[in-house]
């Protein structure tokens, strides 16, 4: 591994890219835990970002590729592997109703240029911390909108090969999609024109502050149910788990679909504690209940 990262060094030399060996993921992911990354590499170039990923991909070399870190918990063990972080690799145009948008452009950045168009039906990305590449990894979205409703198209690296996936050969599902074996490089955005964009996304953020628990670190909703047959946070409430605590990790009283790190939890703190909560709904249920956090360096 070492022989492998001196050559993903070399390579982030000879393009200018920034990179780091001594960062943690507790320094780059929103619920702040997590132990120390092998090599952490910084894009903010197309180029930079699409040649290292092509060395990854050649190289086998374990790898996440990360936005802002806000639905990813990872081990307190050092990770032997490598972190593409996209979060600096931005950028932002809009033409008519259409948004074209690198990969690591924020959330919010995009939701600002689409409330100065007046364009709608994307005031969600106003809500969310994320970058619009993960986004679509993930298919975000909150209050009855999210990114496959508004997906035109998607600039992906797979294979070695730039390739554009139109909206219908991105396999979208309830916080799926098939984006997550490629690198999203930008994102296309195809939205209708409308009024009080802001006004809508202020009353989403309202929404969110009242119901979810914002004063500690989280990495954001722990469960979804694929099937839609039940809501995993109105369950675990009936189930009693809201303030159950595990190590630094509390489930929070307000909603207990957000497990939050109140006292320097470890990854596994969190780890435990969401998976417990998942088998007991699971067999309560018999619904498809799973985890929408991203884990990292543990089963």
């Amino acid at each position: 591994m070492n022989d492998i990262v001196e050559k993903l060094i070399d390579l982030c030399r000879f393009y200018g890219t920034d990179y780091s060996t001594d960062t943690c993921f507790r320094t780059i992911t929103t619920i702040k835990c997590g132990g120390k990354i092998a090599l952490t590499v910084e894009p903010r170039r197309v180029i930079q970002a699409c040649a290292i990923y092509s060395a990854l991909q050649k190289y086998g070399v374990r790898h996440i590729v990360l936005g802002m870190g806000s639905n990813v918990v990872a081990s307190e063990k050092d990770y032997d592997g490598v972190v593409l972080n996209m979060r600096r690799l931005t950028g932002c145009r809009v033409r008519g109703n259409s948004v074209v948008a690198l990969g690591g452009t924020s959330t919010a950045a995009v939701f600002d240029a689409l409330q100065k168009h007046s364009l709608t039906k994307g005031e969600f990305l106003g809500c969310i911390p994320a970058t619009i590449g993960g986004a679509a990894v993930m298919n975000a979205g909150c209050y009855g909108q999210c990114m496959s409703d508004i997906v035109s198209e998607v600039l992906v690296l797979k294979e070695g090969k730039l390739t554009v996936l139109k909206n219908s050969q991105c396999n979208f599902a309830k916080r799926h999609s098939n984006l997550d074996n490629c690198l999203v490089v930008a994102v296309k955005l195809q939205l209708p024109f409308g009024d009080n964009v802001r006004q809508r996304a202020e009353e989403m953020r309202r929404a969110k502050r009242l119901s979810q628990p914002l004063n500690f670190p989280s990495a954001g909703s722990a469960l979804y149910c694929a099937d839609g047959k039940c809501i995993p946070s109105l369950e675990a409430d009936k189930c009693g788990f809201k303030g159950v605590r595990l190590g630094g990790a509390k489930v929070s009283e307000k909603h207990a679909g957000f497990v939050l790190n109140v006292d320097k939890a470890m990854g596994e703190d969190i780890y435990l504690l969401v998976s417990i909560i998942k088998e007991t709904l699971k067999k309560k249920t018999g619904s498809d209940i799973r985890t929408e956090i991203k884990f990292v360096g543990m089963p």
